[in-house]
């Protein structure tokens, strides 16, 4: 089967395979360990210039420590974890301190409900107490029904 020159002419325009760019810096001092059979220096090279970086130690060697973009160094990332150590401190000291207060704001309610509770009491008694003289003192049942059980004539 042969090509038209059309066809060839499409064939001969598609577009080259993207190279990647060359690494800079450490990566490019990369080189693959001796003994391994896994990986050569063109790999590592490649692999340890990505973004991120695939650099395995058992794979490649590199003179300088190739840096992760975007990944703090140490000194910064000490910085960042101590300042977000020292909010967290301060949320949970806040935390506490609300947690407290509520706590405080529950027993005072809680005193109260007991004063109003044993108020209740005090005044159920009483209530009692008048209810039981007041029985006390009825001379009986008239018409055959105790006085605690007749209608009470209105004021």
């Amino acid at each position: 089967m042969e090509l038209s020159p059309e066809e060839l002419g499409k064939l001969e325009m598609s577009p080259e395979p993207e190279v990647s760019p060359k690494p800079e810096g450490a990566a490019a001092s990369c080189t693959a360990v001796s003994g391994q059979t896994v990986a050569d220096d063109k790999w590592c090279v490649q692999n340890c210039g990505n973004v991120p970086p695939n650099c395995p130690a058992e794979l490649c060697s590199c003179e300088d420590e190739v840096a992760v973009p975007g990944e703090p160094s140490d000194a910064k990332h000490h910085s960042q974890q101590e300042a977000f150590i020292s909010a967290d401190e301060e949320r949970v000291k806040a935390a506490d301190a609300a947690r407290v207060a509520a706590e405080e704001k529950l027993r005072s309610i809680e005193q109260q409900s007991t004063k109003s509770g044993e108020m209740s009491v005090a005044e159920r008694e009483e209530w009692q107490k008048a209810r039981d003289r007041e029985i006390a003192s009825d001379p009986g049942p008239v018409d055959g029904i105790p006085a605690q059980f007749r209608a009470v004539a209105p004021v």
